[in-house]
């Protein structure tokens, strides 16, 4: 009896196996399918998913450098009081609920209703871009040759990024538009994703690649806009040439059509708003909105700002305490 038991325990233990091994080429095998699906159902849109994401790239490059100016402005000392002041270049994107309407209600329709806004507004950030390029050493109180170095200008340079905050929280409200029509009606959901993992990418680029770079010597935030300007103007350019809008109730690949868009006046929009507001639910979201971060909004603000104190990411090695 033993002897069988024995004989029979490998047979057992060759069945779970088996049975184990079964269920990991199904779960492989309904992932590819899976994979063909998605892949399936995106033909006809693959193009319009990397213009979607490129877009939403170039939406977080000012949003990365306004979190990584503070942290040059820590290298030269500036006073957290100051370094307070600047933090107000990031309302705008918090408050763009305030003019959406306006972006979604004013329009030339022979254009294109997001192109409208979505061409202006990145040929303004392109140029500002250009612009601030060559002033932002002196906002930033680099010598110059043959001068004294002065303080940094803090008004002036949360001045200037609160404007290009302000023109990339428009352009996100264009884009976001626009995603609902340059997708086809079942492909829409991936306009959520480009828009996450795109304005991330940008953020890094304009955060982590920045000061990367900085730190290393191999470029100035002055030369960083200059080359992010460049590629604001010439993505600019080609979208206004060869992007077509589609309009509302146009058929599209596959038999598809647009579902016809509300063509409200600025009132209207603003009307639809605030009975949005007006919904019992919304006051008591958005308390907790405004109030989630206290617990650690100081934390998260100032603890790169300690580091920096503390030589922590400086150029010099030996700057940093041992």
């Amino acid at each position: 009896m033993e002897k069988a038991k024995e004989e029979d325990e490998p047979t057992g233990t060759t069945h779970a196996n088996a049975t184990h091994a079964n269920a990991g080429i199904f779960v492989r095998l309904k992932s590819n399918i899976l994979n063909r699906d998605s892949m399936r159902d995106l033909e006809g849109d693959k193009m319009h998913v990397l213009v979607l994401f490129f877009l939403y790239i170039l939406q977080g490059i000012p949003l990365g450098l306004i979190h990584s100016v503070p942290l040059v402005l820590g290298k030269k000392e500036v006073t957290y009081k100051e370094q307070a002041k600047f933090s107000i270049s990031s309302y705008p994107f918090s408050m763009k609920l305030l003019w959406a309407p306006l972006v979604d209600s004013l329009y030339v329709a022979r254009f294109g209703r997001r192109k409208s806004w979505l061409v202006p507004v990145q040929y303004i950030i392109g140029i500002m871009m250009l612009v601030t390029s060559q002033y932002v050493g002196q906002m930033l109180g680099d010598p110059e040759e043959g001068k004294d170095p002065s303080p940094p200008d803090v008004t002036s340079l949360t001045a200037t990024f609160f404007i290009l905050n302000f023109l990339a929280a428009t352009q996100d409200v264009a884009v976001d538009g626009w995603a609902l029509t340059m997708l086809k009606p079942k492909n829409v959901g991936y306009a959520s994703t480009c828009n996450s993992v795109g304005q991330t990418t940008g953020w890094c680029l304009g955060y982590i690649l920045f000061l990367t770079m900085e730190g290393a010597g191999l470029v100035t935030l002055g030369q960083f806009l200059l080359f992010w300007g460049i590629v604001f103007l010439v993505t600019t350019t080609l979208i206004a040439i060869f992007k077509h809008e589609k309009n509302t109730g146009e058929v599209i690949g596959g038999g598809e059509d647009i579902s016809e868009e509300p063509s409200l006046g600025l009132v209207e929009t603003y009307r639809v708003l605030w009975k949005i507001m007006r919904n019992p639910r919304i006051p008591v979201y958005s308390f907790f909105l405004l109030t989630h971060g206290i617990g650690y909004a100081a934390v998260e603000a100032m603890t790169s700002l300690k580091l920096v104190e503390r030589g922590v990411g400086s150029a010099k090695g030996q700057d940093c305490p041992s």
